[in-house]
């Protein structure tokens, strides 16, 4: 997926955060490039490295990146392929706002 297409996706979020609009363009560019490389991730997005770096952690440590793989939340996205709140979510706990907890 191209980068205008990962921001029209997230434009139609209609996020009150940049922060947060950052995060979730990174997510989904990571999801898009089969990548959780922080440089991958920054040259493909523009957004600043050390800003990308800071995300990756957070995902990595929230079982959110497993090596080079994303483990996916049940809810990314909806029967018509929209982004979900499952996927705003995961991106928020680039930027600390929420953590991710397994229930078995």
């Amino acid at each position: 997926m191209k980068l205008r297409k990962i921001t029209e996706a997230v434009d139609e979020l209609e996020l009150d955060s940049d922060e947060i609009f950052d995060a979730c363009v990174c997510l989904l560019a990571a999801e898009s490039l089969g990548s959780t490389s922080p440089i991958k991730l920054s040259e493909f997005t523009g957004l600043d490295e050390t800003t990308v770096r800071d995300f990756c952690r957070n995902w990595r440590r929230g079982g959110i990146f497993k090596g080079n793989k994303i483990i996916k939340s049940p809810g990314w996205s909806d029967s018509d392929g929209d982004l979900g709140f499952a996927f705003v979510l995961d991106a928020c706990v680039a930027v600390g706002l929420t953590k991710r907890i397994r229930i078995e």
